[in-house]
């Protein structure tokens, strides 16, 4: 049984800023969530997605790692 989060509770509609109702509409727009779900879908159970995704986000790291090191030495 996946553990319940704990709300922060949210503001109303007619508080929050335009880009935050634009945020709202994206996330919880049914087709946005099914993409979502099964992407989790799909790497809890694909291996070689799951590598592939672990592969990519190393050589994210590492690259930025290495603009870091050229801009300090220059």
């Amino acid at each position: 049984m996946p553990t319940e989060r704990k709300c922060r509770k949210l503001k109303d509609d007619n508080d929050v800023a335009p880009i935050t109702l634009l945020m709202r509409q994206y996330y919880n727009n049914p087709n946005h969530l099914k993409k979502q779900q099964e992407k989790k879908e799909r790497y809890r159970n694909d291996p070689e997605y799951r590598e592939s995704v672990k592969l990519k986000s190393l050589l994210a790291y590492y690259k930025k790692k290495a603009n870091q090191l050229e801009s300090q030495i220059a």
